[in-house]
């Protein structure tokens, strides 16, 4: 049996990464992203979540290029980690992050924005008739050159 671990967020940086590299000299960086959850039917927003979202090698770099509040989304998958913290042992879930990129949702309108003066389309002259064949249905010369077994004289009855 196959199984599959991947999720999608889309969210915003709650804090401004800081990316810092590795004993193996890999670099890495934690993030938070705050995620909206969707409306709820009555209408009412339902909040929104802190997700931790860890980022490695060239993921991690380009994180770092992100302030907080930054539109992201993040792919990856969801992993559990097992720490010690003084004698007691604590299980992290976070998101490896795969794959980062900016995104853009929201457009602001600009009062000062010049205005998009309407363009009349260009209309071009018809194309003359050639003596090629012609592939007009409502030309009746048309139908003549069907082969029989497409004539409109055919009728079979198929059994169902």
């Amino acid at each position: 049996m196959s199984a599959l671990n991947r999720i999608l967020l889309i969210g915003s940086v709650a804090q401004a990464p800081e990316v810092r590299v590795s004993t193996s000299g890999e670099p890495f960086c934690h993030v938070v992203l705050q995620v909206s959850r969707p409306l709820r039917s009555d209408g009412i927003e339902s909040g929104s979540d802190l997700i931790k979202v860890v980022c490695w090698r060239q993921v991690a770099e380009q994180m770092g290029k992100y302030s907080e509040g930054a539109q992201i989304l993040v792919e990856g998958k969801i992993q559990t980690r097992k720490i010690e913290d003084q004698g007691q042992v604590k299980y992290l879930t976070e998101v490896e992050a795969k794959e980062v990129k900016a995104i853009f949702l929201e457009e602001k309108f600009d009062s000062q924005a010049p205005k998009l003066k309407a363009v009349k389309p260009k209309v071009e002259k018809p194309v003359e008739k050639s003596n090629g064949p012609s592939f007009d249905f409502e030309d009746q010369s048309f139908s003549s050159s069907l082969p029989s077994e497409f004539s409109n004289d055919v009728k079979e009855e198929i059994p169902f």
